[in-house]
């Protein structure tokens, strides 16, 4: 895709700070510390680039892994090319799969306290969603263990939030 070229390697390679281990990018980074290197009009992951300025062409859907699990590292001896699905497993093989589940996901609109609370109301699934400012089909998927699973049921009573009125 792109030929090898001096300037261009130069560029990419004054981006690095070489270690012993990792190869560290230091210019601009996604949210996820991906580093980022515009080539050829496009953006593109640091890790990428790194093959493409050798002139090695990469279908786009074969991912760039890291050995390393550090998304800046750039080093060629800590780069492996993979499916989508390699690195899935990669991923969970390390124990690094991040869960989006419950409050950690950015559309939430309830707390684990409020799925305790909606688990515990005897009320009808109309009431519950007025209450909480869901949708009945959520309050059903919550009571059945389907929504928020990881949010243990107690009998113990839940936090000290005053219960909705119903």
């Amino acid at each position: 895709m792109f030929a090898n070229g001096t300037d261009i390697e130069e560029r990419f390679w004054s981006k690095v700070r070489k270690g012993a281990g990792c190869w560290e990018w230091v210019a601009g980074k996604n949210k996820d510390g991906y580093g980022q290197f515009h080539l050829g009009g496009k953006q593109h992951g640091a890790a990428r680039a790194s093959y493409l300025i050798r002139g090695i062409d990469l279908p786009s859907d074969v991912f760039v892994c890291h050995t390393c699990d550090n998304p800046s590292c750039v080093n060629p001896e800590h780069l492996f090319l993979g499916s989508h699905s390699d690195n899935m497993q990669d991923m969970m093989s390390k124990g690094r799969k991040h869960s989006q589940a419950g409050e950690r996901h950015s559309g939430v609109k309830l707390t684990e306290e409020d799925v305790r609370w909606i688990r515990q109301l005897g009320c009808t699934q109309e009431k519950a969603a007025n209450a909480f400012g869901v949708s009945r089909s959520t309050i059903s998927l919550i009571r059945s263990g389907k929504l928020w699973a990881h949010v243990p049921s107690t009998s113990k009573g839940v936090g000290k939030r005053a219960k909705p009125s119903t």
